[in-house]
């Protein structure tokens, strides 16, 4: 009996030797690569923690939780001003 491994190794080969000659002109033209900035490039990060968010609802008299994420204190490297961020998921608050 052969080994199956063995057999799998040899028609994997041949299925990569078959793609190697092969190309296709693109269906659709891609746009240019965009570069993705977070905003977040110029600043230090002084204090990073993760923490809960709360509204005050005004008709109930009470807090709810908004959610839960990470809280920043960011400071910017050349005008040393701070910002505070959180990010609850992937939605910036």
């Amino acid at each position: 009996f052969a080994d199956p491994s063995q057999a799998y190794d040899e028609q994997e080969a041949s299925q990569e030797e078959e793609r190697d000659g092969q190309y296709f002109e693109p269906v659709v033209p891609l746009p240019d690569l965009v570069d993705v900035s977070t905003g977040e490039e110029n600043e230090q990060v002084l204090f990073s923690h993760r923490a809960k968010l709360y509204r005050y609802d005004k008709d109930l008299s009470q807090w709810k939780e908004r959610g839960i994420g990470d809280l920043k204190i960011l400071q910017h490297y050349e005008t040393k001003s701070s910002n505070c961020a959180q990010t609850i998921g992937s939605l910036p608050i």
